[in-house]
């Protein structure tokens, strides 16, 4: 039986609205707030009269950016101390008439785009400060919205750029809306009141009213036996406990607002998700770089270093050929190891692919290279080819790097062999520039802050390079 167009829409509907409401509502009702402990009330945030605050340089030219495109934006949370303070993580709020000129003005600054699907007028920017030294991370969107889905919208974002501003040269929003925009963010976004926004939202819970396009919001959200007055006391006494209990009938009231909206948008961007995921996954936009060198050359301490700090996610993954540290006691077994080292390659080249095609970076500490260098020993007919295989059998990194030191600085770190087998092994690391192409030298006497800095630039320079999904 054919159901008419106009019908088949309102039953397509109404199944979504079934859906959502049995599914997906009850693991939101279910979930409890996080508190992170009740803490106790703090004092305000000191103010600094006519201090201007240093933002990082590439921080501070992306705001320029924006303001010379005659981009209107506002800060969304912290301030301009904050900024001063070393905050990266900056969340903006920019006019929807205005979004398109925004990948413009930070692409030209060397800020990459971050591939996200599913999540609205959004757009996650990052980029690298080499002055400072440092990472700064842009999370734009056009309004104000919450949920895995950005689903729950709050329609208030071009009221809140309207009445926004400038406090230390910077558009920031109105100290009400602030207030406002904080507390829905701790209860809705994160569930949590963490220490400095209990701060902040002390600071600013004078400067709170109901009038605004925030306020309201809030006031139509809020459950019988509460007003925005109460919502002040609770903030004045630090009952975060109670604050976040508000979550579950917040988000129920967010959906009977718009039960229609609310589930369309839930299921079109998980859609629009999963088609992301699967382009991202064609394309393995993520990066892998391989750290060669002997023992002692500082592989391990730079992946760790570059890991702990780096702009997007990063993953180490150990391609040693020669430990038995996957296998434990199996791999005493004869011939064991000779068997199970093509596989063991496979696993973990798998296991990279699936980091690079979510966008990660993937950090080989050693790589199959290492069976590049000449064998030694006896039965070298048999070593020769199966060091060839075994060198061939993982897919080439973006970007590989042979960490050198003279032999005496390598037996002073490593503290193995000895100094003469060590520069032996160097020389033997150098001889791959020639079969590797592409295969970037490092001085590994510099310092690690020196080396670091050094392969970060390079790794950035090839994330810029070859761009993002769109």
């Amino acid at each position: 039986m054919r159901v008419p167009g106009g019908r088949l829409i309102r039953l397509q509907l109404a199944a979504g609205t079934v859906l959502l409401a049995t599914r997906l509502l009850p693991r939101w009702f279910r979930r409890p707030a996080r508190s992170e402990g009740d803490l106790s009330p703090l004092a305000p945030l000191p103010t600094i009269p006519g201090k201007s605050p240093t933002a990082p340089p590439l921080l501070h030219a992306a705001f320029g950016a924006l303001d010379a495109a005659a981009v209107r934006w506002s800060l969304v949370r912290g301030d301009t101390q904050d900024i001063a303070g070393g905050a990266r993580d900056i969340d903006l709020l920019v006019a929807e008439a205005d979004w398109p000129r925004v990948a413009h003005c930070l692409a030209g600054l060397g800020f990459l785009r971050v591939p996200t699907y599913g999540r609205g007028s959004t757009g996650f920017y990052v980029g690298h400060d080499r002055e400072a030294a440092s990472w700064v991370r842009l999370d734009l969107a056009t309004d104000l919205a919450w949920g895995g889905f950005s689903q729950f919208q709050s329609r208030a974002g071009g009221g809140c750029l309207d009445r926004s501003i400038r406090f230390d040269g910077l558009p920031s929003l109105d100290l009400d809306d602030a207030f406002w925009a904080l507390v829905l963010h701790c209860v809705l976004a994160k569930g949590a009141v963490v220490q400095r926004h209990a701060a902040r939202l002390q600071h600013l819970v004078e400067s709170a009213r109901e009038d605004g396009p925030m306020g309201s919001l809030v006031a139509s959200l809020l459950p019988r036996g509460w007003s925005p007055e109460t919502v002040r006391n609770v903030v004045r006494a630090g009952e975060w406990t109670r604050l976040l209990g508000l979550q579950r009938r917040m988000f129920l009231t967010l959906w009977q607002r718009d039960p229609l909206g609310t589930t369309a948008r839930t299921i079109g961007r998980a859609v629009q998700r999963g088609l992301g995921y699967f382009r991202l996954a064609r394309r393995r936009w993520g990066l892998s770089v391989a750290l060669l060198g002997p023992d002692g050359a500082g592989k391990t301490t730079l992946a760790a270093a570059i890991a702990a700090d780096f702009g997007l996610p990063v993953r180490i993954v150990y391609m040693g050929l020669w430990a038995m540290r996957d296998h434990r006691g199996i791999g005493r077994i004869p011939g064991f190891l000779v068997v199970a080292r093509p596989f063991t390659i496979w696993r973990k080249s798998i296991v990279a692919e699936y980091h690079r095609a979510h966008g990660r970076l993937v950090i080989f500490d050693r790589y199959t290279y290492d069976a590049l260098v000449p064998p030694r020993g006896r039965l070298l007919f048999l070593k020769r080819p199966y060091f060839w295989f075994l060198a061939h059998a993982a897919p080439a990194p973006t970007l590989d790097f042979l960490l050198d030191a003279p032999g005496e600085l390598l037996f002073a770190r490593s503290g193995e062999a000895n100094a003469a087998k060590l520069e032996r092994a160097g020389a033997a690391f150098r001889s791959l520039a020639s079969r590797i192409p592409g295969l970037q030298v490092i001085d590994a006497r510099q310092s690690p802050e020196a080396i670091r800095a050094q392969v970060v630039e390079r790794i950035w320079g090839e994330y810029l390079a070859q761009g993002a999904v769109d």
